[in-house]
């Protein structure tokens, strides 16, 4: 899956690794892994990316120009050193008023599958995942009861032993 454009072990000036190309759009790819993609992306003015959903949050970092980037119809006008975060399952547009470049940096977590009350543990479930106890504490997050006799208190992210 890794299939790079970017020479790893290398200092890089990001912004200078891409070149605008007139009325296109240029994206190469830093990394790529099964976890997610980080990408530097050139737009000429007029051009965009085209409407999406994707189920990962995306994170979008200006480092040339300005950016339009709309989010469930609301535009977010973003100037070089800036970022937002577009949530997962948001439709979201890009659009170069005038030309810019970015990075693109999207992490394929799977957290969306964790039950809400088991979001605020995940240091913990990591941790546990560590010591080989992370299925018990799956099965027991929802309860609030983890393995080897653990409570986890949600309102102040503390862990006893019972």
């Amino acid at each position: 899956m890794e299939n790079v454009d970017v020479e790893k072990s290398t200092a890089h000036i990001i912004v200078e690794i891409i070149e605008y190309v007139a009325d296109s759009v240029v994206i190469k790819t830093i990394l790529r892994k099964t976890t997610g993609s980080i990408s530097v992306v050139s737009i000429d003015r007029g051009e965009g990316l085209s409407e999406r959903t994707i189920p990962f949050d995306t994170f979008v970092q200006i480092i040339d120009g300005k950016a339009e980037i709309v989010i469930n119809g609301i535009s977010n006008f973003l100037d070089t050193g800036q970022s937002i975060i577009i949530p997962a399952h948001s439709a979201n547009t890009v659009k170069a008023n005038e030309r810019f470049k970015m990075i693109s940096t999207i992490i394929k977590s799977g957290y969306e599958k964790i039950p809400q009350i088991c979001s605020e543990w995940v240091v913990v479930l990591l941790y546990y995942n560590a010591c080989g106890n992370y299925v018990n504490i799956w099965k027991n997050c929802v309860t609030e009861k983890g393995s080897s006799g653990h409570n986890f208190s949600p309102a102040n992210n503390i862990l006893n032993s019972t």
